[in-house]
């Protein structure tokens, strides 16, 4: 939910797009080299293909600029180190050091792809390497290296696939674990204030860019009523339970793509995209009733203040500023 709702890819994916522009730097630099010795030394076939596949991955950098669309940049970068590695094996390379290079290709789809897509590339391409020894074997085609060269080297590869999968897995599960920590309230498991306030300051930006106000937000302040006697009479055991059943009343009743957080011991802060006033109104009304007859017992209730963007306000403080205001009146009425 959060990473739809966010728009904004997190400083892995960041590094990620930059290892597109580095690879491809080094890659079309190294493969540029070599395909200059082998001319030189009469490799002319060898040269042209490797000439071409570094132009084909300029014209990959050229497109991933323009569209940002970055599997598919990635699969085509994974494809042309693909079959540079499949030439380096049918061609040995320069001098016949071409095979060194195959323990580059798991880590790279590692940190390119998920698991189970990088697993895949691997497999392929070690199908690919016994393919290549089995048609080198009938005769149909000659390659620079024997079964048992192949086979060591294979080995190895499997051993740096292996480990670059569980490296990957471990990642994954600390990054997911640290995004976890930075985003969620570990009370309720809504979002913290520190993510909400930051979803909310990306969401105004990217209104103030828009040529035409289409774009249009709500923001919800609320309060809880009567919660600091509950935690007075019954103890804060008592309080965090029904913190979090209030949580979950609001995100059963709000959708996915609305962000819920915690921005304080009893106060939430609520952001709709593409909303009415009078549709949110009800809305809240009709919650505040399931709250009030859930606590029944402890005379709960809430107050709520809400604001238009762009209408109210282009401003991240004033927004939050006016919306606490008008949640105090309603809280001041109804004492």
């Amino acid at each position: 939910m959060i990473k739809k709702t966010l728009g904004y890819k997190g400083d892995f994916q960041k590094n990620q797009e930059k290892i597109i522009y580095l690879f491809t730097l080094v890659g079309v630099f190294s493969t540029t080299i070599f395909a200059i010795i082998n001319i030189y030394v009469g490799n002319i076939a060898t040269g042209i293909i490797e000439i071409f596949l570094s132009f084909l991955a300029i014209l990959n950098v050229v497109y991933f600029k323009k569209t940002k669309k970055f599997e598919t940049a990635t699969t085509n970068i994974l494809a042309l180190v693909f079959l540079v590695l499949i030439l380096l094996i049918k061609t040995g390379g320069f001098k016949g050091h071409g095979i060194f290079w195959i323990y580059t290709f798991p880590f790279l789809t590692f940190f390119l792809k998920n698991k189970k897509i990088a697993l895949l590339w691997n497999l392929i391409f070690i199908i690919f390497i016994f393919l290549l020894w089995f048609l080198s074997l009938k005769g149909f085609i000659e390659i620079a290296y024997d079964f048992y060269t192949l086979f060591e080297a294979t080995s190895a590869y499997l051993a740096v696939t292996f480990l670059a999968y569980f490296y990957a897995d471990t990642l994954k599960e600390l990054m997911d674990e640290l995004v976890s920590k930075a985003i969620y309230d570990s009370l309720t498991g809504l979002v913290n204030r520190e993510f909400t306030i930051e979803y909310l300051r990306k969401e105004i930006e990217e209104i103030k860019r828009e040529r035409k106000n289409s774009h249009s937000l709500c923001v919800i302040y609320i309060d809880l009523d009567n919660f600091k006697q509950i935690n007075d009479k019954y103890g804060h055991l008592i309080g965090d339970n029904v913190l979090k059943e209030v949580a979950k009343i609001f995100a059963k009743n709000f959708r996915k793509s609305d962000v819920i957080g915690r921005i304080g011991g009893d106060e939430f802060l609520i952001i709709i995209n593409s909303c009415k006033k009078s549709s949110i109104e009800d809305k809240l009304e009709l919650i505040k009733k399931m709250v009030e007859n859930q606590f029944k017992k402890y005379n709960l209730s809430f107050s709520y203040g809400i604001v238009q963007i762009p209408d109210d306000t282009l401003n991240l403080e004033d927004a939050i500023k006016l919306a606490d205001q008008k949640m105090y009146k309603n809280k001041v009425k109804k004492s």
